[in-house]
């Protein structure tokens, strides 16, 4: 067959490389060569997520009316085709793959699809030189198959694998070390062995405290975490304070340097404080916990205040100082319950009138912005807008500056006293939003995963998780007023619109209101301003915008909408 002579003659170290080389062979093949190769392309596009017990395979991209292949896409003959080749196919990693959907697919299964897909598996990984994503995936892949069709004698030898590639690559240890323990730790039984690894990441954790720091943190909280499941809090608890101690040093360094921020340290602070108040209080006396907590709480009050005077840098003509100050006083000392409620209305929608008043004034003092085009840039320099300054742009321009205050003088510091004076979690969320009629049905749990992020301070994971389910959150409210929100192409294919034409509906403003639908176009939707959504949903957003005032308002605008609207919140004061 020329099929198994072109993949037995290919020189690739890895799934990705032999797709690579299957398009090429796609470009100059015969028609029967076409059918045969598509199937392996198929197969080689998938992405392996062993984490995901409901889809092993996923598609390696999925668009709005387009996606890779994906497992249920399979016909009965192209796996009779795979079936076929198998036997004949000499490399490990393609081997181990066409096996291993096989076994997925296959009704019934026969065991002997698994069996071949776990050793070549672990002959492949045999030739790793590091430890890596990929190497990572396989051996979790490789445990699943043992454990389900029952070979221990399987996850031995995995072990053994990861083992051996741990040890010997431990002067170059990072976080792929850290996930190799894990599944280690978590698989294994012999007590000496797992002391074995855990001086391993011990070692890794204080050989990389000048280095990386955050690693070592890493390493020290999976040890402490390994003891506080097994019930020993006296380790947990002098894990804990390592992790403290190495915080400390950190700061250490920062006061050190000329060109560190206080806000940096600060950071640091927050998350030493929080360290902690994890140690369970039958420790803390041994430990010195209270004394430790008072004088590390004093440090963050002083460079909290000091940090207040870099906030000048955003702008030469206002001291914010006074208003963080004032925010502040207003959250601390509050209830859970009544901090949040102060939190999520800390700033009211703007006021539309004053903000179109302001605009006229601006573009009658000067006329010229209003002959000249404006150009809006993207990060990557392509013009994703150009237009002469209108009454709406300049509307926009202006709320923007207002969001880039807020910010900095409101929400962050409100967050911060939130962050230390309370802990919210994902069921506190939960139970705040959980009656919002704006939420679709089976969303709620994901909103409410989105939204910690940003209590979190992780705006970047919050944001692609709320942006959508915004979208969606919309979406839902027009089609319950019977408002289309789809279109019909030429060829009979209905497709929902994206956010800038749902926002373009009449409804709109009936439904959410004329101050709220120009805080979502003015930041999500529009070009004149950052266009979260599309910025998001292209994968265009960088570090710096998803971390931008403009991302924390945004987390911020949905979580005071989602609250707002749950009609029991404010009725209970223990929400």
């Amino acid at each position: 067959m020329n099929i198994i002579n072109f993949l037995n003659d290919l020189i690739a170290d890895s799934i990705d490389q032999i797709n690579e080389k299957v398009l090429e062979r796609l470009k100059e093949c015969s028609l029967e060569e076409k059918y045969e190769l598509e199937i392996i392309k198929n197969i080689t596009t998938l992405v392996l997520t062993p984490d995901n017990k409901t889809q092993l395979y996923s598609p390696k991209f999925v668009l709005q009316s387009f996606r890779s292949a994906i497992l249920e896409d399979f016909q009965e003959n192209e796996l009779n085709f795979l079936k076929i080749i198998l036997d004949h196919v000499e490399n490990r990693i393609l081997k181990a793959r066409i096996a291993d959907i096989i076994w997925i697919i296959s009704n019934p299964r026969e065991i002997k699809f698994a069996i071949t897909a776990i050793e070549n598996y672990i002959e492949f990984c045999e030739t790793f030189e590091a430890i890596n994503g990929e190497a990572l995936n396989i051996w979790k892949r490789s445990f699943q198959l043992a454990e389900s069709t029952n070979k221990p004698e399987f996850i031995i030898k995995i072990k053994e694998n990861i083992y051996k590639l741990f040890q010997s690559t431990i002067s170059d240890a990072n976080f792929y070390h850290l996930k190799a323990s894990k599944i280690l730790l978590s698989s294994e039984e012999n007590k000496n062995k797992i002391i074995e690894i855990l001086n391993a990441l011990e070692n890794i954790a204080y050989s990389k405290q000048q280095e990386n720091y955050f690693l070592s943190i890493s390493i020290l909280e999976e040890i402490s975490s390994y003891h506080k499941f097994n019930k020993d809090l006296t380790k947990f608890s002098d894990y804990q304070l390592e992790i403290f101690n190495i915080y400390q040093k950190e700061i250490n360094k920062l006061e050190n340097n000329q060109n560190s921020s206080y806000f940096q340290i600060r950071t640091i602070l927050e998350s030493s404080i929080a360290t902690l108040r994890k140690i369970p209080r039958k420790q803390r006396k041994r430990l010195n916990v209270d004394e430790l907590l008072k004088n590390t709480f004093q440090e963050y009050t002083e460079v909290r205040i000091e940090s207040t005077s870099e906030l000048k840098s955003i702008s030469n003509f206002v001291d914010l100082s006074e208003v963080i100050t004032s925010c502040r006083n207003a959250i601390s000392n509050k209830s859970k319950s009544q901090a949040f409620k102060i939190f999520v209305n800390i700033i009211n929608f703007p006021n539309l009138d004053n903000l179109e008043r302001i605009a006229k004034l601006n573009l009658k003092k000067n006329p010229l912005l209003s002959i000249f085009s404006e150009e809006n840039i993207a990060n990557d320099g392509r013009v994703i807008s150009r237009a002469n300054r209108n009454l709406t742009s300049e509307m926009i321009r202006l709320h923007l500056e207002n969001i880039n205050l807020n910010v900095q003088a409101y929400i962050f510091p409100a967050l911060g006293i939130l962050n230390l004076e309370h802990n919210y979690t994902e069921i506190d969320i939960s139970k705040y939003i959980h009656l919002s009629p704006l939420i679709p049905f089976g969303k709620h749990n994901i909103l409410a995963h989105g939204l910690t992020f940003g209590f979190l301070k992780d705006f970047s994971t919050s944001l692609h998780i709320l942006t959508p389910l915004l979208e969606n959150i919309i979406r839902f409210q027009l089609q319950l007023h019977n408002v289309k929100t789809t279109t019909l192409d030429p060829e009979g294919i209905e497709t929902e619109v994206g956010l800038s034409k749902l926002m373009e509906k009449k409804e709109i403003i009936d439904i959410f209101g004329k101050e709220l639908k120009f805080e979502i176009e003015a930041l999500f939707s529009s070009n004149l301003g950052p266009n979260l959504r599309n910025q998001i949903a292209h994968g265009l957003a960088n570090a710096s915008l998803l971390n931008s005032t403009y991302s924390i308002y945004g987390w911020w605008l949905i979580l005071k909408i989602i609250v707002n609207s749950n009609p029991e919140f404010y009725r209970d004061d223990s929400a």
